[in-house]
């Protein structure tokens, strides 16, 4: 049980930094790019905290999940949706810090 719990801490840490990180490039402080993985990385993270996680935090996993793909969908041209690309730098804030806690 200890195990499953470090994982969801490293994957809650690894989204608060990428999230910060995102907030602080939309808010114009720093700059790094449009960066296309991070869809990818949302939707992998959604599968691990499907599998390693209990079962009130697998809602989470599946957000996680079908936000990811929402951005890839957005990312290739598929689906369009300025809301979700304004709410992303928060939500990778607030989903590492549900994983966190």
């Amino acid at each position: 049980m200890a195990a499953k719990k470090n994982i969801s801490l490293y994957i809650g840490l690894a989204l608060l930094v990428i999230g910060t990180l995102e907030l602080l490039n939309a808010l114009g402080f720093i700059t790094i790019g449009h960066i296309w993985i991070l869809p990818v990385i949302l939707t992998l993270v959604g599968i691990l905290v499907i599998i390693n996680t209990r079962r009130t935090v697998h809602i989470l996993g599946w957000i996680c999940l079908l936000y990811g793909v929402a951005l890839l969908l957005m990312n290739t041209g598929l689906f369009h949706s300025t809301f979700l690309w304004k709410i992303s730098p928060l939500s990778w804030v607030l989903f590492g810090l549900i994983l966190i806690l």
